[in-house]
């Protein structure tokens, strides 16, 4: 038997394949269409890596069936420049997502794991005093982004109730680490740029000392759906992920004690962020633990840029 992770040598699918190495013994296959495998040096022989199209059935069905794939982490997604194109990224991230579904359930996958996003809930300005949204509150995606997914898990729903299909997703906040920085086709945000240009010693201006930023770790992601892999029967399929909510002089701070030549400022104006998470579901039913506090986890971050 094998998992499947597709979007696998990405940026949380490799944190998550690191993880599955060193928990299971199950064969690990990394689905992904232009395969980072420089990100996979550390693993060798303990993955195989199957360049394909997760939008194209017959590349999917050809993996599940050909590697005995028994779960699904479905991580692929068209996230460059969604506005921009936006009947690409309906075509990959909609229909695409819903072939992955399709093959997994005809396959007779165990369950797929697969990534929400706090976006179904609608982009907003940071702010001082934030709210926190819990998964039944209402939905307003403002992109095509958190439109697609809310798509997702209404059609993810409908093959769960007709077919008995087995899923879990994960509204994601903005998740940062290693890697981010690094996705194809996608603009550095400040959830790189606040750690990796203080790091090169380069100018950045943070939003307002006083707004709130969510810091949820690739780590602690890619532990979210391990929990979601590992869960029992759990009463509800959707869980809002989301990492320490602190004001953003608390970040300035300890980025300036991890980067002493740090050239890091805060400005007068907010930025663009996704909406605030309330956790209490996935700590409750999945047995969630985040592992990463804020301070702990812009520490790792600075560790591995140089190497460590």
């Amino acid at each position: 038997m094998a998992i499947l992770i597709t979007g696998g040598t990405g940026f949380i699918g490799s944190h998550l394949a690191q993880l599955l190495v060193e928990h299971e013994k199950e064969k690990l296959v990394l689905f992904d269409m232009f395969p980072n495998t420089a990100a996979m040096r550390d693993l060798g022989d303990r993955v195989t890596i199957v360049r394909g199209d997760f939008s194209e059935p017959t590349e999917l069905m050809t993996a599940l069936k050909q590697h005995n794939v028994s779960d699904v982490f479905h991580l692929g997604y068209f996230t460059a420049e969604s506005e921009a194109y936006p009947a690409q990224a309906i075509r990959v991230n909609c229909d695409g997502t819903n072939r992955v579904f399709e093959c997994a359930r005809i396959a007779g996958v165990r369950r797929v794991m697969w990534p929400s996003s706090a976006a179904v809930y609608g982009h907003s300005q940071t702010s001082a005093n934030p709210m926190f949204m819990r998964e039944d509150d209402k939905f307003t995606p403002n992109s095509i982004y958190g439109a697609c997914k809310l798509f997702n898990e209404h059609v993810a729903e409908v093959y769960a109730e007709r077919n008995g299909f087995d899923h879990i997703g994960l509204r994601l906040c903005s998740v940062y680490g290693l890697g981010r920085g690094q996705r194809r086709g996608i603009n550095p945000d400040i959830y790189a740029q606040i750690v990796e240009k203080p790091y090169a010693v380069e100018e950045f201006a943070a939003p307002p000392a006083d707004h709130v930023l969510t810091w949820g770790y690739a780590k602690d992601a890619a532990a979210a759906f391990y929990a979601a892999y590992k869960a029992q029967k759990p009463a509800h399929r959707i869980f809002n992920f989301g990492g320490e909510s602190r004001p953003v002089k608390d970040a300035v701070e300890r980025i300036k004690q991890l980067c002493p030549k740090a050239k890091l400022t805060c400005a007068s104006q907010g930025i663009r962020h996704l909406a605030y998470l309330n956790t209490e579901r996935i700590q409750k039913e999945l047995g969630f633990k985040s592992g990463f506090s804020m301070h702990d986890g812009l520490a790792d971050y600075v560790k591995r840029l140089g190497g460590g």
